[in-house]
């Protein structure tokens, strides 16, 4: 499909899938390292879920990926020449993994402290990419999504209460091969699955936000993050940041993708 194609699915139905961006080759290796990497670094999280954020800093070996021109053109069309990475974490839903609730992702979450507020606008301001490194699929726990709900001007966390382990009209499971990449807007509904299966789903969500995005927030002991959970009152993600040899052994493509996150 054209990547053209591609951006108008994903401007209308709010994502789209990628095919074979790793080579079935890569997958086994891949998708072993990742897994030890992720249970040796393991952070908190909810109960069967395995997860780390900033995954580059202990294992970076799907990074060279992310330079595949289906992927950069598809980034391109959606936030401009000049964007970054906001988030590269792991996440690893292991067999009993119960369904989640519906959500949207950051900078859309209301439950963080640093969100943009509804009503929002019809424009794509943050991309979230699944690189499956199992199958996705039904019996799994593929991640669920609402097609077309990025369109509305709020999401599941702008009520006070979350509604929402509720099935949805017209919700479906993504379903993929191992190498393809889910993408979509961030505004995008969507959530955790329940996985039915004997073997865990592995995958890396990688997530890409415009120039102009503050991502400040998100770093450890910043004057902004400090300043938004005490008014907020309010958790907020963090993403931990790079030794200078960690960033250093980064593609140098992706190197100015994830400055930010350099500890100076």
């Amino acid at each position: 499909m054209k990547v053209e194609n591609q951006f108008h699915d994903l401007k209308s139905d709010g994502f789209t899938i990628l095919k074979k961006i790793i080579p079935k080759s890569a997958i086994n290796n891949l998708k072993e390292n990742i897994y030890q990497s992720t249970f040796s670094n393991k952070m908190k999280s909810p109960d069967k879920i395995l997860f780390v954020a900033n995954l580059f800093k202990h294992n970076q070996s799907i990074a060279k990926y992310l330079l595949n021109t289906k992927l950069t053109n598809l980034i391109k069309l959606c936030l401009g020449e000049h964007h970054k990475i906001s988030f590269v974490s792991s996440i690893i839903n292991e067999p009993g993994t119960s369904r989640g609730k519906w959500h949207t992702d950051w900078p859309f979450n209301r439950h963080n402290a640093g969100h943009i507020d509804s009503p929002y606008p019809d424009a794509i301001m943050h991309i979230t990419t699944v690189w499956m490194l199992s199958e996705f699929s039904h019996e799994n726990g593929g991640t669920l999504i609402l097609p077309k709900s990025h369109k509305n001007s709020f999401n599941p966390t702008s009520y006070s209460k979350d509604p929402i382990l509720l099935n949805l009209d017209n919700e479906m499971n993504v379903t993929g091969d191992p190498g393809d990449v889910l993408v979509f807007d961030s505004r995008l509904w969507h959530a955790t699955a329940s996985n039915l299966t004997n073997d865990p789903r592995i995958s890396v969500i990688i997530r890409f936000a415009p120039w102009w995005l503050n991502l400040d927030v998100l770093k450890p002991g910043s004057r902004q993050r400090k300043f938004l959970l005490n008014s907020t009152k309010l958790p907020e993600n963090v993403i931990p940041l790079f030794t200078k040899s960690e960033f250093n052994n980064l593609p140098d493509k992706i190197k100015p993708l994830m400055i930010q996150y350099l500890n100076m």
